[in-house]
């Protein structure tokens, strides 16, 4: 009996989904003040390409920028200044300034749920939750 219980157990564990990679592209829209963002990461989560579309009827600004891992659910984007990212965050603030005043993790620090496949990062000290935008099969 706990024979058939344990390998109960064991193939339960074997089937079940693994879980969630950050990889792919995430995103949020916002209407008030409006705001279309993305985050596309690449496979293993080690690039990050933002784009971000604001009120302005130009296209969107966009960038890539490298990933670290920090830890299980934790990443953040390289703040490195050769890598641009102090020049993109000053841009968003100038073509998003109803986001404005931005703070020292916004846009950068990712923290993400695994079970649900969620990355949150902050915007104006407010966490944002990133939707997965699945590709059509």
């Amino acid at each position: 009996m706990l024979n058939r219980l344990i390998q109960l157990l064991l193939v339960g564990v074997a089937l079940s989904p693994p879980p969630y990679q950050l990889q792919g592209t995430y995103f949020v829209n916002k209407v008030d003040p409006p705001l279309s963002l993305r985050y596309t990461f690449t496979d293993r989560a080690t690039q990050v390409t933002i784009s971000f579309y604001c009120e302005e009827v130009v296209g969107p600004a966009k960038h890539t920028f490298p990933v670290h891992k920090l830890g299980d659910g934790l990443y953040i984007v390289s703040q490195q200044p050769i890598y641009g990212f102090p020049a993109f965050k000053k841009l968003f603030e100038r073509k998003c300034p109803r986001y404005n005043p931005l703070r020292a993790s916004d846009l950068w620090l990712i923290e993400y749920d695994r079970k649900f496949d969620h990355p949150f990062i902050d915007i104006n000290g407010r966490q944002v939750l990133l939707a997965h935008r699945q590709s059509a099969h």
